[in-house]
């Protein structure tokens, strides 16, 4: 590895003025030194300047040193660890290549650096990134090339863990401004992940601003003003996460991973979207939140708006679809679901449906409530005793006519008259015949805590929050009730 002072390409021969190649003055300052140094002026190359391993060129800045492509060539090739800092690079006349290449099928580019470089009307892409890992793209502007202005193409080995940052200006590019393409399928390797892209400026391209392909990128840009889309995500791009400060986002990943989407919106600033989902656009939009087993082959479902205050929950799996629709009316307030299927405990017996604290008001069915009577489930079974008949009689003449207080505050005198009994005088009618109405199922008591309204639970040691309040309510069993003052009768 030739090592030393940084070599003036003046001093090997190098034009400033533009009148003659210089391609062999950069060659024959690379021969003494890996490190190249290019004054202010106008330098043609009529070949391809291949950077050696840890070579590095700087020029005098963007507005002092042009470096102009004058034969359908590539005008720089980076390899492993070298670097490419402060000048523009532009072509003369017709022109099919790229300007500047990252790397080759063969050749690695690992840790490359492009810096303050201007690239400026390739025939095919400003900057094409090719084979080589853990580079940085820092301050650049890539415009009017013929393809895109900075690619990361797919196909030929590693190109992974790169840092794209600063002022990333890509305008007026053919095809897309900024391009990560994807490999042939969602696992192929051969294709760059694990990027971390930010300040990206992408506008007026000729169909993307931004298209990401694969998987585990941290993008941030701004983008407008393109010709088909602003922002899209492929068909293989998940594990993302994508912010963008203008223009919509379009995902059209076919591979569900938890993509992670902020875009931008004037009313409510930034609106993070989990969006896995073929279809995206807008606030009113066919994605959502989709997760999917075994890489979305056995089962998978879906959350996801399908109108104004209106979402839809999808599942799925072995061909069967089934589906539930969510409505809401205001935030904070009711929120409604339809359902085609059947809701069941994940174990039997073991959970209620609601809890003391937080109860449904009404419960709609066809018809009334299956309970276990089978006599296989059963023991101690004896007919009702003397005593407990005397009881039941006790409770036949306790039923009464009255109307519910928070009915009453909410209707008013339309607040309807229902009857049954008063729970503590059922317990004072076991009480009468020497009984504890605990021990009979058709009694409930529970108790629990609150805090500011809210039912709250024990920490591990079984203690409350000093601000909670204790409360409790009484209950009854109407169909144990009833068939027990039947069975006095």
């Amino acid at each position: 590895m030739i090592t030393g002072a940084p070599a003036n390409v003046l001093d090997y021969g190098a034009d400033p003025t533009g009148a003659a190649d210089s391609a062999a003055a950069f060659t024959a300052a690379f021969a003494v030194s890996n490190m190249l140094h290019v004054p202010s002026g106008s330098y043609n190359l009529a070949s391809t300047i291949t950077l050696p391993p840890y070579g590095k060129i700087v020029g005098a800045g963007i507005d002092n040193t042009t470096i102009t492509a004058t034969g359908d060539n590539v005008a720089f090739v980076l390899q492993y660890w070298s670097q490419l800092r402060e000048l523009k690079v532009v072509k003369a006349g017709t022109h099919t290549k790229n300007l500047i290449e990252v790397g080759s099928a063969t050749l690695d580019a690992g840790r490359a650096v492009i810096s303050d470089v201007w690239v400026q009307g390739a025939g095919a892409d400003g900057i094409q990134l090719i084979y080589g890992n853990l580079g940085t793209l820092q301050n650049i502007v890539s415009i009017s090339n013929g393809l895109n202005g900075i690619r990361f193409l797919a196909g030929n080995g590693n190109l992974n863990a790169w840092t794209v940052q600063g002022y990333i200006d890509l305008r007026g590019n053919g095809n897309d401004g900024f391009r990560i393409e994807s490999g042939a399928s969602a696992g192929d390797n051969l294709c760059s992940k694990a990027n971390f892209i930010t300040g990206l400026t992408s506008q007026e391209n000729g169909q993307y601003g931004v298209y990401i392909g694969t998987r585990s990128n941290i993008i941030s840009c701004y983008s407008e003003l393109n010709t088909a889309l602003d922002v899209v995500l492929g068909p293989y791009a998940y594990g993302n996460e994508v912010k963008t400060t203008n223009g919509s986002i379009t995902n059209t990943c076919d591979r569900f991973g938890s993509n992670i989407l902020y875009e931008y919106n004037a009313d409510a600033d930034f609106k993070r979207v989990f969006q896995d989902c073929p279809s995206f656009s807008g606030e009113l939009n066919n994605g959502g939140w989709r997760l999917n087993s075994d890489g979305g082959t056995a089962g998978w479902m879906k959350l996801s708006k399908s109108a104004a205050r209106q979402y839809e929950f999808l599942a799925g799996g072995s061909g069967v679809t089934q589906d539930v629709v969510f409505k809401h009316e205001d935030v904070g307030q009711r929120f409604d679901m339809l359902m085609g299927g059947i809701i069941y405990p994940l174990t039997d017996n073991t959970y209620s449906f609601g809890i003391p604290s937080d109860r449904w008001s009404v419960i709609y069915a066809a018809t009334g409530a299956i309970n276990t009577s089978d006599g296989r489930a059963k023991q101690d079974i004896e007919s009702i005793d003397e005593v407990e008949k005397r009881v039941a009689q006790r409770i036949k003449g306790l039923i009464k006519k009255f109307r519910f207080k928070n009915a009453v505050e909410q209707k008013g005198d339309s607040a309807r008259i229902h009857f049954g009994v008063i729970a503590q005088e059922v317990a004072e009618a076991f009480a009468a015949e020497g009984l504890d109405a605990n021990n009979y199922g058709l009694f409930c008591f529970d108790e629990w805590y609150e805090v500011d309204g809210q039912s709250v639970e024990a920490d591990d040691l079984g203690q409350y929050p000093e601000s909670a309040v204790k409360k409790d309510r009484y209950g009854i069993r109407y169909d144990e009730l009833l068939t027990f003052v039947i069975a006095s009768m």
